[in-house]
């Protein structure tokens, strides 16, 4: 398993120094050490966790789990078993995407919604992303709000969620 944590904080409940070190310096956070070690848990009765390698985790309505490339089916199980235990667990819906470019992420992270096209807007405080997409059912797949915790976390980048009709 390839998880944020080492190894021996994966079964251990007290953190090593340096991966303490990453969870004071913003590189790991809390709810990224709740899910590894439950997953390293979940990995006796789920073989193919296994392999899984998960890359971030992002706490907000939903949990969105990253995976790494080629390893998303691994983190949602057979029949979406671990998706269903995670969900279970954390009391929130889970979303698993793989890693990649910040264009094909935000593809895969608003489906079923289709990006109509991503602007970039420049302020006094630096560059915001605008995203449109277009729904097909009326809703966006997220929050605005979400979506820019998100793009925040994981890219480091200011973004808004523009819905068109």
């Amino acid at each position: 398993m390839d998880f944020p944590l080492c190894s021996v904080c994966l079964s251990s409940d007290m953190l090593c120094a340096g991966c303490n070190n990453k969870l004071s310096t913003g590189a790991l956070t809390q709810k990224e050490v709740e899910i590894s070690r439950f997953l390293h848990n979940l990995a006796e009765k789920h073989t193919n966790l296994s392999d899984a390698q998960l890359k971030r985790a992002v706490d907000s309505d939903i949990l969105l789990l990253v995976a790494g490339k080629g390893h998303g089916s691994k983190l949602v199980g057979k029949g979406g078993a671990v998706v269903k235990a995670l969900a279970k667990q954390f009391g929130k819906p889970i979303r698993v995407l793989e890693e990649g470019d910040f264009n094909s992420f935000l593809q895969s992270l608003l489906t079923p919604a289709a990006v109509v096209g991503i602007n970039k807007l420049y302020t006094p405080t630096g560059e915001i992303l605008r995203v449109r997409i277009k729904t097909t059912k009326g809703k966006p797949p997220l929050s605005s709000e979400t979506f820019s915790n998100v793009a925040q976390t994981l890219f480091g980048k200011r973004a808004e969620l523009l819905t068109e009709p």
